[in-house]
This record gives C-alpha cells, structure tokens and sequence, in this order.
C-alpha cells in the first residue's frame, strides 16, 4: 500500500471509475515487468488517497490485505481483462492500447 502522493504520475495510467463501471479509480504501471520494485503483475486500486494493489491472475487478490467496498466487483473486472492486463505488464503493448481496451466505452 502507497500513498496516492507517493505513485509518480509519470509512470501510470489511470482509468477512471466512470471508464470502467467499478467503484474506484484504477491505475496500470507504465512499468510494468520493469519495474524496480517486484515483478508481480498488479493494478492499483485507489481508495481515499491510498494505493491498494490487487494481483493480475485467475484468482486475483488485494496484495495489501487490506478489504476494500467492492472488492469482488474490481477481482471480477481483473478476471475479465486478465489477457489485456498481462499483455500490459508484460509490455506487449502500449499504454494507449490498454486504456482502449479497458475503458467501457473504448474511450
């Protein structure tokens, strides 16, 4: 978990809650495998100025263990756009084509 003031924005994309139907804004790094910190594949979640991290996998999870309102909502969205999620990460394409992709309206 991050402060929201500590994620620099130079290295994220963010989808907001009206793009994707869920009740909190997401963010995908820009990083993605690259990144210093770990390789797990993630997005973050933002709830009141924090950064909640949930895994990109079948059975996704909220790595911070912290429980968060509509929680099964946000795993389900990560099930459904688990491919376009990892191709992303994985840095197989871009952050344009991801937001596309993951934007309800295509936006």
């Amino acid at each position: 978990m991050d402060k929201l003031d500590d994620i620099d924005g130079f290295f994220i994309a963010t989808i907001t809650r009206d793009e994707s139907g869920l009740p909190y804004d997401v963010f995908i790094d820009s990083l993605g495998k690259d990144n210093d910190i770990d390789n797990n594949p993630r997005v973050g979640i933002i709830v009141n100025d924090m950064v909640l991290y949930v895994s990109i996998s079948d059975e996704p999870e909220c790595i911070s263990g912290i429980y968060m309102y509509g929680e099964e909502k946000i795993f389900e969205w990560v099930k459904i756009h688990k491919g376009i999620l990892l191709d992303h990460w994985n840095k197989m394409i871009s952050d344009r084509e991801a937001l596309n992709a993951l934007c309800k309206e295509g936006k």
